[in-house]
Parts: C-alpha cells; sequence; structure tokens
C-alpha cells in the first residue's frame, strides 16, 4: 500500500500517469547501472542518485583538479541543470576508481556540499566555472 501511494503521489505532484512515472524512474536506473557503476550498482551512486532524480543534466564540463588542490590531481565533473531550481553539481573521482563523490550541490535542497569541497579542486580553481 505504501508503494501505491508513493506512485499516486508522484504522479500527482508531476502530472504524468503512475506508468509512466514507473517507466521514466526504470528507464533512469537502468541508465546509472549502466554508465555510473563502478565498485556498486550505478543506481546507489552519487551520480547514479542525482541522475535519476533530475534526469540528464543540460550541460556536463569535465576536468582535472589543480596541483593546489587536497589530493594528487582527481577528475571532476560539474553537472548543471537548466530547469527548476537551476541546479550544479560537483563530482569528483576521490579514490581515482570511477565512483565520482559529490563535493558540492547548489540549487538542491536534498544534496549537501562538503564544507572543504574548494580545497578538493584547489585553491585556484575557476569558481565561474560554476555560474549556471
Amino acid at each position: 500500500r505504501h508503494v501505491t501511494n508513493f506512485w499516486k503521489s508522484m504522479a500527482a505532484s508531476t502530472g504524468m500517469a503512475e506508468q509512466k512515472i514507473i517507466d521514466l524512474v526504470s528507464e533512469r536506473v537502468n541508465y546509472s547501472n549502466k554508465y555510473y557503476s563502478s565498485l556498486k550498482p550505478g543506481w546507489t551512486t552519487d551520480r547514479g542518485r542525482v541522475y535519476i532524480r533530475n534526469g540528464a543534466p543540460a550541460d556536463i564540463e569535465r576536468g582535472a583538479s589543480s596541483d593546489e588542490g587536497r589530493f594528487v590531481r582527481k577528475d571532476y565533473e560539474i553537472w548543471k541543470y537548466s530547469s527548476g531550481n537551476r541546479a550544479v553539481y560537483i563530482f569528483m573521482d576521490i579514490q581515482m576508481n570511477n565512483n565520482y563523490r559529490l563535493i558540492y550541490a547548489d540549487g538542491d535542497d536534498m544534496e549537501i556540499s562538503n564544507p572543504d569541497w574548494l580545497r578538493y579542486l584547489g585553491s585556484d580553481f575557476d569558481t565561474s566555472l560554476l555560474r549556471n
């Protein structure tokens, strides 16, 4: 009953039919498992969670942290969404195993930024990249 009520609530809040919402979530879970899996299924990763909730970002910028960062150079991705609150996320491959972790989120009350996010990227990180 709880699951049925959940899908009914989702359908009502989005204006979509229940089955269409279920199909959309299923499609996003499958995509997450295919593209964001590393040491665990993609749907359980930070990128997978954000993708399932928000869909594909409008823009993805990829880069690497500088030598001024907390660690050796690490790859990162900045995801930007053009709808809703125009959310911006930074995911970093901290362990260098393709398990990108969320270190920064803006415009999304369900996600929390790491207070030291800028230390991971380096003091010379261009924060203008976060403008959306």
